[in-house]
């Protein structure tokens, strides 16, 4: 075999291993970026309705988590199977975490007694005991 076929060969295998190692690391970075390791989106899809006031939906984490100024019918989690999921039962399930969606949240406002994690269109106020999923304040 000659020099150059050998170098070729190295060269293709060596571009194999580094393509499928890329494809190892990529397809879960990517997929972690949307979707949490249960297969929620980290992110809700959300239909504003001014007219709902501060409604209970459940705990989670030792809050108490409310809805308010959002359609409870309207929001909800995108499953990585492209369906879904109301907000009170990816709460009652525990699918989602406060720590999760402070990780991906856009902005982090951080006060003495609370936070608010601000996404595109609405954000979450957290403080000790509640959290509320409302539309962007300014």
């Amino acid at each position: 075999m000659s020099k150059k076929v050998k170098r070729f060969i190295i060269a293709a295998i060596i571009s194999v291993v580094l393509s499928v190692g890329a494809i190892l690391v990529l397809v879960p970075t990517l997929f972690s970026a949307q979707y949490n390791k249960k297969g929620i989106s980290h992110f809700l899809v959300i239909t504003m309705d001014n007219s709902v006031s501060k409604t209970y939906l459940g705990e989670l984490e030792g809050h108490k988590v409310y809805i308010e100024g959002l359609d409870i019918s309207g929001t909800n989690f995108r499953t990585v199977k492209a369906e879904n999921m109301p907000i009170r039962e990816a709460l009652d399930k525990k699918l989602v975490s406060i720590k999760e969606w402070e990780k991906y949240a856009f902005k982090v406002v951080k006060k003495a007694n609370y936070k608010i994690l601000k996404f595109d269109n609405y954000e979450i106020y957290i403080d000790n005991d509640e959290c509320i999923i409302r539309p962007l304040t300014k």
